[in-house]
């Protein structure tokens, strides 16, 4: 072997073999010290990541209830504007808002004349002052005599006699 082959593993036995100090000695007692403050971090670590992950999931589940909350509220609010639009037509069609189908505005003007067109018109009710149609009279003491014979006679007695 050459020299030079000899000083390099001379050097390499020295670094595999430590050299074994004393316990009291300032460096031991500094690796030991650091080895128990490094166990003590490890222990603090894996704590600290529990608690993120945790803290992650309440996270996770604060934004679900607020995404449920908002999606809730979108859905409360066209209900609403739905309702009103409903209601608007209604009035001004004069049909009811529980008989009105469809989503817009046109659908449901379009199925409220196709509802108006459906309701038979209603007949004019008789004022106070105009007395209202009230028909022909009818001789009713002819009617009943041919219905029923001798009722007319017996009517036309009790009915007021008509100065003429």
């Amino acid at each position: 072997m050459s020299e030079q082959q000899q000083q390099t593993q001379t050097e390499t036995e020295q670094v595999t073999d430590p050299v074994q100090l004393p316990a009291d000695h300032p460096l031991v007692k500094a690796y030991e010290a650091t080895k128990a403050k490094n166990a003590e971090l490890r222990e603090k670590a894996t704590r600290l990541d529990e608690y993120e992950e945790a803290q992650k999931t309440e996270l996770e589940k604060a934004i679900a209830r607020a995404e449920a909350a908002e999606k809730w509220k979108s859905e409360r609010e066209a209900q609403d504007t739905a309702a009103k639009l409903v209601a608007e037509i209604a009035n001004a069609k004069g049909v009811p808002a529980s008989a009105l189908r469809g989503s817009t505005k046109e659908e449901l003007e379009s199925h409220a004349d196709e509802l108006l067109a459906l309701i038979p018109a209603k007949p004019k009710v008789a004022t106070d002052a105009s007395g209202g149609n009230r028909g022909e009279d009818i001789d009713a003491a002819d009617e009943l005599e041919e219905t029923l014979p001798g009722m007319g006679s017996l009517r036309a007695g009790y009915e007021p006699q008509r100065k003429g």
